[in-house]
């Protein structure tokens, strides 16, 4: 289901689920990331769901708590957009250290994309993103604390088939081996 106008970056509260038939595939960012063969598969064929809280915090910063299930696991991930750095650990992909800033495309300044291409998907100059009332987006970088990759995401908006859909992009690095995709989210509801 498309996203309602009133949900922006700004106001991200709601019920969402991975909309796989229009989302990439998941398991080329999580062989970059040297995740197994068989976990990658186990996710890539699960529904995943989150329910997103969008509360403040401190100085004037955003704060998104998730609640997210796969497969009938569960986890929580509080995301506050400070561009400070922070250290988590994600399950298969060990430790990660993350920063995440809301910002307008104009203003991203990407940390490991050195590529024309990839900093045009990210920055929508090959598939436009929607703009919404607050003209920003969420750019976020992790970074693995015990291996080499690092993927930089844009979240926001895209009309797909004439809907306007949640939708996260990303690139991610390792070396030599690098992979881009987008994940595109349903709007269940409300909380």
């Amino acid at each position: 289901m498309a996203s309602p106008i009133e949900i922006t970056i700004q106001n991200l509260t709601g019920r969402y689920a991975i909309n796989s038939a229009l989302s990439d595939s998941i398991e080329p960012l999580l062989e970059l990331q040297g995740v197994n063969f068989f976990v990658r598969k186990a996710i890539s064929k699960a529904s995943a769901k989150m329910s997103v809280r969008q509360i403040p915090a401190f100085c004037g910063a955003t704060q998104l708590v998730m609640e997210q299930s796969t497969a009938g696991l569960k986890a929580e991930e509080k995301l506050v957009f400070d561009w400070c750095t922070t250290k988590v650990t994600k399950g298969p992909l060990g430790e990660v250290e993350r920063t995440k800033i809301p910002c307008s495309t104009s203003e991203i300044e990407f940390t490991t994309i050195t590529k024309q291409e990839h900093a045009a998907f990210l920055k929508g100059e090959v598939s436009a993103w929607l703009e919404d009332s607050t003209g920003k987006h969420i750019h976020m970088v992790g970074k693995s604390v015990s291996d080499q990759w690092t993927v930089e995401e844009v979240w926001g908006f895209e009309l797909i088939d004439e809907k306007r859909y949640h939708t996260k992009r990303w690139v991610a690095i390792n070396g030599e081996k690098e992979t881009q995709g987008r994940f595109v989210f349903d709007y269940i509801g409300t909380l």
